[in-house]
């Protein structure tokens, strides 16, 4: 498979499942879980060993881990309903 199509497969199976209601169980326990595993696909997509940091596969493939994809919804949410927050 190309990279693109790992890509792909990548935002549409486990992008839109963190992205599903991450505002709301953003703060949970198995939040750590979820991180563990994108860390571990993302070490799969770049065909690297467990023992490399995932910092710098996640600049290269444009992705945004769990922490800032949480920050980016809330700040969304924020913005969709700063009418009704007042």
């Amino acid at each position: 498979m190309s990279f693109e199509m790992l890509k792909t497969v990548y935002y549409s199976n486990l992008n839109s499942l963190i992205n599903y209601g991450i505002t709301f169980w953003g703060t949970s326990p198995h939040s750590k879980k979820i991180f563990r595993m994108q860390n571990n696909i993302v070490r799969i997509l770049m065909g690297c060993r467990k023992e490399v940091s995932c910092t710098n596969l996640f600049r290269k493939l444009k992705i945004l881990r769990l922490i800032s994809q949480y920050i980016l919804s809330l700040m969304m949410f924020i913005i969709k309903t700063k009418t009704n927050l007042q």
